[in-house]
């Protein structure tokens, strides 16, 4: 089983139309949203939180999850 990990980013208002965004990294969440959006700075996130529990201030909330993917016989395998 092949798993990826992902941040997903729920906005408590819309941004874009949007409330809930999903992540490959925490410096991609800064290339679409900005930090007054977000609440908090990309330093700031990068160096205090793991994100493994959920973060939450008063602009969003975000937290780390697994997606779990089988193995499948498409495509090339090394």
């Amino acid at each position: 089983m092949e798993e990826s990990k992902f941040i997903l980013v729920e906005l408590k208002t819309p941004y874009m139309g949007q409330t809930k965004w999903l992540f490959g990294s925490k410096k991609a969440i800064y290339d679409t949203l900005p930090a007054n959006v977000v609440g908090i700075a990309l330093t700031t996130l990068q160096n205090r939180y793991n994100l493994e529990e959920v973060y939450e201030n008063p602009k969003c909330t975000m937290q780390k999850l697994v997606l779990h993917r089988t193995i499948t016989n498409r495509g090339k395998r090394k």
